[in-house]
């Protein structure tokens, strides 16, 4: 299982930085708004499926950077 808060906190912060951009693409998948994805991020009480889209979208995102696959433990 991915850490989603411990990997939304390693982003960039930068303007226009990595953090955005993983927030936008997660608001967009789960349909949710920014207030709800931040408390999310703050109480880490994902759904079930959204957990399962969020550790779907940070593989994609390691696979980009690294160029290797990223398993599950």
């Amino acid at each position: 299982m991915i850490d989603i808060v411990k990997y939304y906190k390693s982003l960039a912060t930068s303007r226009n930085g990595e953090k955005m951009q993983f927030r936008e693409k997660v608001m967009a998948r789960c349909h949710m708004t920014y207030p709800l994805f931040m408390n999310r991020i703050q109480r880490n009480n994902w759904t079930f499926l959204e957990r399962e889209a969020i550790e779907e979208i940070i593989r994609n995102e390691m696979e980009a950077k690294d160029g290797t696959q990223v398993h599950d433990e």
